[in-house]
């Protein structure tokens, strides 16, 4: 089906529909609806990115309530192995810069 044709077609059904309602369901989407919580481990700085990018997604998904815990790489590479360790899988998403390898 060209480009008119499923314009027509969207205009038939009562107007432009965005691209998430034509997609199939998302099993992420679908957690991220049943669980309501995002654990983001991040060294990013609070009020300069990770405000900003966290009210954006909260707007843009607006069942899924994002916490946050801010350290530095290290530390939080420290404790998303610990946990792992422990079988506890609570974070979501994990983000850090590059370690420099310890001197021998």
């Amino acid at each position: 089906m060209d480009r008119r044709a499923r314009s027509g077609l969207r205009r038939q059904r009562g107007g432009s529909r965005s691209c998430e309602d034509c997609r199939p369901p998302n099993p992420a989407r679908r957690r991220g609806k049943k669980e309501g919580k995002l654990l983001w481990y991040t060294t990013l700085i609070v009020n300069q990115a990770l405000k900003p990018i966290k009210e954006a997604f909260e707007k843009k998904y607006p069942y899924v309530q994002v916490e946050y815990h801010r350290a530095d790489s290290e530390v939080l590479a420290q404790r998303m192995l610990a946990e792992y360790q422990a079988k506890r899988y609570d974070v979501d998403v994990l983000d850090g810069t590059s370690l420099r390898p310890s001197s021998c």
